[in-house]
């Protein structure tokens, strides 16, 4: 991927890089501190769980999608709807907006000269993408502005199960309940998991499998992530599962497991930290990847 050479491009990227570098160190401290416990705000106050554009209706992706959900956390925000200065005013000219602006980030393309001549001597073109930032307000932070409601919907726990099992029967992923362990086969292709009685409550059950399922989806006839078997290539797998997983709980409207080696965890996740400082940010990247890939699975089964 190339940047662009110019100067005055240099300086912006350089200013969005601090920006980035910035929500980066957030979301470390927030995961140092949190670990997946901020998932918690998605399932229990916002209504759909992810954040989305209040103008477009389109869903946040990657740095933006974790960066906002982390905030929304943090904060306690009721909404899950952001956007712009500029975008809360086109929707209400009439309204006022609050402190606590959040940086997010995309990408920008222009075609410019590059440094090879075509057939005519002349310099061809070619496209050159840069890092862009921009700030977006939650829905809280707008007066003169109505949230969507969020509608809180009981379940029962057998009314739960049955959806579960039915999501995980729509993978068509070999799932075996023997054993005392959990663990995903990558060379023979199948979960292992123990028999539902031996788990203490139903969150255990349904966080081991989701957490066995995105390892799952790391097989090279599907998302294809390699699997190493070095201690911080293990833990950066490890932080792609349990994070896949507490979206997964997320989606489906479960409650997030607390682990009893959590410490455990997030001392493999630093591992993997100290070594490479975007790790979390490409975890996090791969995680949805996974979670889009169940998803679609789920899709597919529907229109069947």
């Amino acid at each position: 991927m190339k940047f662009h050479t110019y100067t005055e491009k240099k300086m912006k990227l350089t200013y969005t890089q601090k920006e980035l570098n910035s929500v980066l160190d957030e979301i470390l401290n927030l995961m140092k501190t949190e670990g997946t416990n901020w998932v918690k705000g998605w399932s229990s106050k916002i209504a759909s769980g992810f954040p989305v554009n209040a103008k477009t209706k389109k869903t946040y992706q990657g740095i933006n999608l974790l960066s906002l959900s982390l905030t929304a956390y943090k904060e306690g925000y009721t909404s899950n709807e952001w956007a712009t200065y500029n975008q809360w005013k086109s929707i209400n000219e009439d309204f006022k907006i609050k402190k606590g602006a959040v940086t997010i980030f995309f990408w920008g393309q222009k075609d410019v000269e590059s440094e090879i001549l075509d057939d005519n001597g002349k310099p061809k073109r070619k496209t050159v993408w840069f890092l862009k930032a921009s700030k977006v307000f939650n829905a809280d932070l707008v007066e003169g502005y109505q949230p969507k409601k969020v509608e809180t919907v009981k379940k029962t726990p057998l009314q739960i199960s049955e959806s579960f099992n039915s999501f995980v029967k729509n993978t068509n992923a070999d799932i075996r309940h023997l054993g005392g362990r959990a663990f995903y086969d990558q060379t023979c292709d199948y979960i292992q998991v123990p028999n539902v009685s031996d788990f203490n409550t139903a969150e255990d059950y349904y966080g081991t499998v989701l957490h066995e399922l995105v390892h799952w989806t790391g097989h090279k006839n599907r998302l294809e992530r390699n699997f190493k078997s070095d201690k911080e290539s293990y833990a950066f797998e490890e932080l792609v599962a349990e994070t896949g997983s507490a979206l997964l709980m997320s989606v489906l409207g479960l409650s997030p497991r607390p682990r009893k080696d959590h410490a455990q965890y997030l001392n493999g996740w630093m591992k993997a930290i100290k070594n490479e400082p975007k790790a979390i940010f490409k975890a996090f990247s791969k995680a949805t990847q996974a979670l889009d890939f169940i998803l679609n699975l789920q899709e597919k089964k529907e229109v069947a």
